[in-house]
């Protein structure tokens, strides 16, 4: 199984795709939710408003053991275009599903044959010829794809998988492809957070609660959550073929063991508007909600020691570069760490980041993020 950097899903707009091949993303895909599969899968693109879909197609790629690389559907979009809102939705059924999809998206109904993968799978956008079903293009099971698929261009991918040691995962061979780390949990649903703008900013993926035929709310409360949405901020429930609630701070762990240490690191997005001002990451283990005033803003943080730490020792080992300044696109990427063995929390504890953007200019706030939450397990 291939390994692949949190940040390179936020590079997506950078990589000199054409113009065509920039046009369209994956937005939402259903994978498993609680239940039986029919009437309860999905995949959701986003891209113009009303744009055609003519030579677009999508492909999912099985990734257990001696089936790796096969392809298990070849789905065919030509025919379709985007809603007025930029939604396409491909459902299985047109059974009821809460919350309906919004009016404004495009909605096929097809079934989808077999249904979608509930283990580790790779779902391709791209252009061109599709190949046929059951096509192998891992022949030996190394877990490499043999080469590019001949007549076909990917430009998203992403990959899930239920942990299995021997299976393969192929989103990372593709630019701007995301692999879902192995976590405590296998996704029900996969989603793309999205910046300000609307556009694909980082993925992300929870275990849902509720029953046929919905609606699913997020698993918020076992941390079975991972993307940098929180809890009242964010993208909350599955609710494809409607658009994705905007978010401006990723993450690329729910949490980890104290005695083992980990790292989650932390995309900041303030929009290219505030390209070069200053950012201010800030901390709280008690809360996002009331928050704390700053002019204008709510910065989703309570205070309590943690959060005076982190506001008189900025740049500490643990949160750096926590104060910065936002490059071009108005971005930075930031650490939060801890080495192994430091146990010095009786029982788990959540703790949750944000940032302000400060302009010195004018000596004011102009910017406050939405949270991002990591739970450190004792």
């Amino acid at each position: 199984m291939h390994s692949h950097r949190f940040l390179s899903a936020a590079l997506c707009a950078a990589l000199g795709a054409s113009t065509a091949s920039a046009q369209f993303h994956l937005s939402e895909i259903l994978v498993d939710l609680p239940g039986t599969d029919n009437g309860q899968e999905a995949i959701e693109l986003r891209g113009a408003p009303n744009a055609s879909l003519a030579g677009w197609g999508i492909l999912m790629l099985d990734g257990d053991t001696t089936a790796s690389g096969t392809v298990d559907q070849a789905l065919d979009l030509g025919a379709f275009s985007t809603g007025a809102n930029g939604l396409f939705l491909w459902r299985d059924a047109a059974t009821v599903l809460l919350p309906a999809p919004d009016a404004a998206t495009t909605l096929n109904i097809a079934d989808f044959s077999p249904d979608i993968e509930n283990g580790t799978i790779t779902f391709l956008l791209g252009f061109g010829t599709l190949p046929a079903v059951n096509t192998d293009f891992d022949a030996g099971n190394d877990g490499t794809l043999d080469g590019p698929i001949p007549g076909f261009t990917v430009v998203d991918a992403v990959s899930t998988t239920d942990g299995g040691t021997s299976d393969s995962v192929y989103a990372d061979e593709f630019p701007g492809g995301f692999v879902f780390p192995r976590s405590n949990f296998t996704p029900d649903t996969i989603f793309r957070c999205e910046d300000e703008l609307g556009q694909p900013l980082c993925w992300g993926a929870a275990d849902v609660l509720g029953t046929t035929p919905g609606p699913y709310a997020f698993d918020f409360a076992l941390g079975e959550v991972y993307g940098g949405t929180s809890l009242g901020f964010g993208p909350q429930d599955a609710s494809p073929g409607n658009a994705n609630a905007r978010i401006s701070l990723c993450s690329d762990s729910q949490g980890f063991m104290l005695v083992l240490g980990g790292t989650q690191n932390l995309l900041l997005d303030a929009g290219a508007a505030r390209a070069g001002q200053t950012y201010f990451v800030l901390g709280s283990v008690s809360g996002t909600t009331p928050g704390l005033p700053f002019g204008a803003f709510t910065l989703p943080l309570n205070f309590d020691p943690y959060f005076e730490f982190t506001l008189i020792v900025p740049n500490a080992p643990t949160l750096f570069p926590s104060l910065g300044t936002l490059d071009g696109n108005g971005r930075a990427n930031v650490a939060f760490s801890v080495p192994p063995g430091a146990v010095f929390l009786p029982a788990t504890i959540v703790a949750h980041h944000a940032f302000l953007v400060l302009d010195f200019s004018t000596g004011s706030v102009t910017f406050a993020s939405t949270p991002a939450s990591v739970e450190l397990r004792f």
